[in-house]
């Protein structure tokens, strides 16, 4: 079984829930600080787009509201039609009906293909697709949206099948954002919905439950970690962030936000983690260091694994996971995670120039072009760090003394 795409998105398992049909409406009350065209058409009485507003959304609609919004750039999921079936975690990983919702983003800049083996690693682990926001972050202004690009093209997103069989909702970037632009988005967008966390994701990883019983999905012990981490602080401490895996996967306090301050938008890419961890680790608030959480397993992706959506369908049984197809799934993952890790990193981001074509299309940057430019922004922003810090290494907060105070104290590294 191979990932869906336009033409045939065959569902994850067959295996449907019960609940699904005769299970009652779920409806949660969300108080958010939104942007009413979101989940609304305007009217001549509103004046004020950005005040506080409750609205009731039923659980399983898209977290940033049903109506699309070119405007906004807001594209949510399509309803599912009588020809296509919407891709369903297994019966054991089915999220209850009553939960929080976790809003998770993952950002797609180029390799639609990899994007989707995440998805689906995603969906099938319970997580909800409604609660699901693809960043489009291609800079390809309005050809994804419209179908203008071959799918040989790196920025090629297919929208069509990321609403339609996934059941996810695309959230536009006006232009190309780097990665610290991204995440001052991510914040942004937070704020402006009035949520007090949310999950990021990056989009070269496959996650997996373990394998202990008593079974417990990945997205199942995601909302244990979630509920501990905002009932109360493991160290007593406000919290910032929790790793899982790194940042691998990342959840994020918004109000800590706010207090620490944006991702530094002069160090674009490499280093930009170094400095904004570096800042949460001064800032008084517990850290992922100092409390380590887990959710199962997170494995880093250089490449597709072949008959994906079989292989992961297989590792499942109706009390937990199978003897067989599950440790061979590992073991093939942890063979390609090794593949990624070798060499010092050189094949890291192989992923992402992995696609050549496209050459000529709307809004398209020359992929081998596109590649060097990448590099050497990312080699500028080291340079700004170095200077801001006086020091090229990443773990700041360990130097004895350090303060963020250190900032730009004319070092000329």
């Amino acid at each position: 079984m191979a990932l869906p795409s336009r033409a045939e998105c065959p569902v994850a398992t067959q295996e449907k829930a019960t609940s699904e049909t005769t299970a009652p409406t779920t409806a949660i009350t969300v108080t958010a600080t939104v942007t009413s065209m979101l989940t609304q058409a305007p009217s001549s009485a509103e004046t004020n787009t950005s005040e506080t507003t409750t609205s009731t959304l039923k659980l399983g609609a898209p977290i940033l509201g049903p109506m699309d919004n070119p405007l906004l750039l807001y594209y949510p999921e399509l309803p599912e039609s009588g020809t296509r079936s919407r891709i369903q975690p297994p019966y054991i990983n089915k999220p209850q009906n009553s939960r929080p919702r976790v809003p998770l983003f993952i950002s797609f800049a180029r390799n639609n293909a990899m994007l989707l083996q995440t998805l689906h690693s995603y969906i099938s682990s319970g997580w909800p697709a409604s609660d699901i926001i693809i960043i489009d972050n291609s800079g390809t202004m309005d050809a994804n949206p419209l179908s203008l690009l071959s799918t040989s093209n790196p920025f090629y997103l297919d929208y069509k099948t990321l609403r339609a069989a996934y059941g996810v909702s695309i959230l536009q970037t006006p232009t190309l954002l780097s990665f610290s632009q991204l995440q001052n988005f991510y914040i942004r967008t937070a704020i402006t919905m009035g949520w007090q966390y949310f999950f990021w994701s990056h989009m070269d990883i496959v996650v997996l439950p373990t394998s202990t019983q008593p079974y417990k999905s990945f997205y199942a012990q995601v909302l244990q970690v979630l509920s501990n981490v905002t009932t109360l602080s493991e160290t007593g401490q406000p919290w910032a962030l929790r790793f899982f895996n790194y940042d691998f996967l990342t959840l994020v306090n918004v109000e800590a936000m706010k207090a620490i301050g944006h991702w530094d938008t002069f160090i674009p890419y490499y280093a930009s983690d170094c400095d904004f961890y570096s800042r949460v680790y001064a800032s008084n608030y517990d850290t992922p260091e100092s409390v380590k959480v887990t959710a199962g397993k997170i494995f880093d992706m250089p490449s597709l694994i072949p008959d994906f959506a079989a292989k992961i369908s297989a590792i499942y049984t109706s009390s937990g996971v199978n003897e067989k197809a599950y440790p061979a799934l590992t073991w093939e993952l942890e063979k390609a995670q090794r593949f990624k890790d070798a060499d010092q990193g050189a094949h890291r981001n192989s992923w992402q120039g992995q696609q050549k074509g496209g050459q000529g299309e709307m809004w398209t940057y020359d992929a081998e072009r596109f590649e060097r430019a990448w590099w050497m922004i990312s080699r500028a922003g080291g340079k700004v760090y170095r200077e801001k810090w006086g020091r090229g290494d990443c773990e700041l907060w360990k130097k004895d003394g350090w303060s963020t105070s250190e900032a730009w104290k004319n070092h000329g590294v």
